[in-house]
């Protein structure tokens, strides 16, 4: 049995400390409703396969205890959603929701259709550059 310098005991934990791939990447998560809960609830339970998040207005802790560094954590489970996000916005609100949408919300949908930002921005254009308009 392993103890402290000061005698207590020490116990070790196996590191299953992954909320990305665990919450983020799941595919629950590419939902679009998810992401809407996620941003608009104050405090969200997480039961995983390997172990159990909780996140609120101070981040995300996991059942080991360890505290996974997670900036879209921070801006998601802020409890007074989006005041975080405002302080770098500078109270301009519009800037602020826009960044949501385009960074998070369609990136979700078109991660879940297995198309890149970059293709759909593309595709969108292509009638026009094509000559078909």
């Amino acid at each position: 049995m392993l103890s402290t310098p000061a005698g207590a005991p020490l116990y070790l934990a196996e590191d299953v400390d992954n909320f990305r791939a665990d919450v983020e990447n799941s595919i629950l998560s590419s939902r679009g409703w998810v992401l809407q809960e996620r941003a608009l609830s104050r405090r969200t339970i997480y039961f995983t396969s390997t172990q159990v998040y909780w996140e609120c207005g101070n981040g995300v802790i996991c059942e080991t205890l360890a505290q996974p560094r997670n900036p879209e954590s921070r801006f998601l489970g802020d409890s007074n959603f989006p005041s975080f996000g405002l302080q770098f916005y500078k109270d301009e609100r519009i800037q602020l929701v826009q960044h949501f949408y385009e960074e998070l919300t369609m990136r979700a949908v078109l991660d879940e259709r297995g198309v890149t930002f970059e293709e759909a921005r593309g595709n969108a254009c292509c009638p026009f550059f094509c000559g078909t308009v």
